[in-house]
């Protein structure tokens, strides 16, 4: 039932459709009075489809408002909101988190795009999210230079004793298209002083050619 529970305009809008075409056959036909009852049926039920959706969360709905929470909390560098979505039964991934993010300032985390949001259909328990992200990282403390760029992100979810979605583990994927990955830097030549390094300037010595930032 995603059309209706998840993307319901179609059915919005046929509704309205025939909302309207019965409310023009009350001022043309001559049976008015009927076409007047259809109209506010018609009505009603296109009303009550628009609250039904708006009531009803999915599993798919609960997982990308999850995905767009763990940017969110990133983007304000607080590790605390990313952290209240990893399951407790990865305490080795909830430290990383909380030892990465104690390093990085987030200037940008954003997300690009959802590719794909799948549900084990067999245990409806598990879940992965394919999705693009944005991060512009000041990573100076830890790893001697800033980056920004596109990661392409698979993230592993299950769902605990209180629904919720729970992260479990993450893979970095190829990336499609032009963008840099984030993790591939190169060292730049004749590098400003950093008071004048513009936002989301690349930079970084040879010696840390690679920022690998997992989590």
């Amino acid at each position: 039932m995603s059309w209706l529970t998840e993307d319901p305009l179609w059915l919005m809008t046929c509704g309205l459709v025939v909302t309207a075409i019965f409310y023009g056959l009350t001022r043309f036909h001559s049976r008015k009075a009927l076409f007047r009852r259809l109209t506010v049926v018609a009505l009603a039920f296109t009303l009550s489809g628009a609250v039904f959706e708006q009531l009803y969360v999915t599993d798919r709905e609960r997982l990308k408002s999850t995905i767009y929470s763990l940017a969110n909390g990133v983007e304000a560098n607080d590790s605390q909101k990313v952290i209240r979505h990893v399951s407790e039964t990865r305490p080795d991934m909830i430290q990383r988190i909380s030892d990465e993010m104690a390093h990085l300032r987030f200037d940008e985390c954003s997300i690009i795009s959802i590719d794909a949001i799948k549900i084990n259909p067999s245990s409806q328990e598990q879940a992965a999210i394919e999705f693009q992200l944005f991060v512009n990282i000041d990573a100076r403390e830890k790893y001697m230079c800033r980056a920004k760029g596109t990661r392409r992100v698979r993230f592993h979810f299950e769902k605990e004793p209180d629904l919720g979605w729970r992260l479990v583990g993450c893979v970095n994927l190829p990336l499609q298209g032009i963008t840099s990955a984030v993790s591939q830097l190169t060292p730049t030549q004749g590098a400003l002083p950093r008071k004048q390094l513009p936002r989301g300037f690349e930079f970084n010595p040879p010696s840390h050619h690679k920022l690998e930032i997992n989590f």
